[in-house]
């Protein structure tokens, strides 16, 4: 039996599934390249993968709210799909079109994309991401705040930008690549990142 938690009123998981092998999102370049994911996890594949997902006892996934997933999801529900979505806002679409297609299937929460939250923290346009934050809000579910680094959090809270919780990643892999955009804008993959083992205690303080 998974463990559970309450989030905003809703029980799920404790154990949450990502999506990036679904969008062939791979930071492990050299090893599996995302083309081979993306190759692999066909439309049938992530439909099927999605069902097993749930008959493990998982009823929580994080998705991309790109079109694609979107229109999985919702045959994954058509066809009686139970799970629970927290989404990734996907950054490449205008934001206010993103939110009518993200309400089609009725998500649980919805949170500002990592690595453009810390391209704006980095460019001084924090107003832009309480813009977004404030969008997202408009849906009526608890909205969050992702990113890799640490003071990230500590502004978010000093200066209350709005979010009601935060995703973060235990490496801060901005530390050589301060001021690039996502990948999901640029189209760059995530080869030759770097992970520093001494991130982690940092981000969980």
């Amino acid at each position: 039996m998974n463990k559970t938690t309450n989030f905003f009123g809703t029980t799920i998981t404790r154990l949450i599934i990502g999506d990036n092998p679904f969008t062939g999102h791979s930071y492990i370049e050299e090893k599996v390249p995302g083309t081979e994911m993306r190759d692999y996890y066909t439309s049938r594949k992530i439909y099927e993968t999605l069902f097993k997902i749930e008959e493990s006892g998982i009823n929580c996934m994080l998705p991309l709210a790109d079109p694609f997933n979107i229109r999985m999801i919702r045959e994954y529900q058509r066809d009686g799909g139970k799970m629970k979505f927290i989404f990734q806002a996907y950054m490449p679409m205008n934001q206010e079109v993103s939110i009518r297609q993200m309400a089609e299937v009725e998500p649980i929460g919805v949170y500002h994309q990592g690595t453009t939250t810390d391209y704006c923290f980095e460019k001084n346009q924090v107003d832009a991401i309480k813009a977004n934050i404030k969008l997202y809000k408009t849906m009526g579910i608890p909205v969050g705040v992702g990113t890799h680094r640490p003071d990230v959090i500590e502004a978010c809270e000093r200066e209350d930008w709005g979010a009601d919780f935060y995703l973060t990643c235990l490496h801060n892999t901005r530390k050589d690549r301060e001021g690039e955009q996502s990948g999901f804008l640029t189209g760059k993959t995530k080869a030759k990142f770097k992970f520093w083992a001494e991130d982690r205690p940092i981000m969980l303080e």
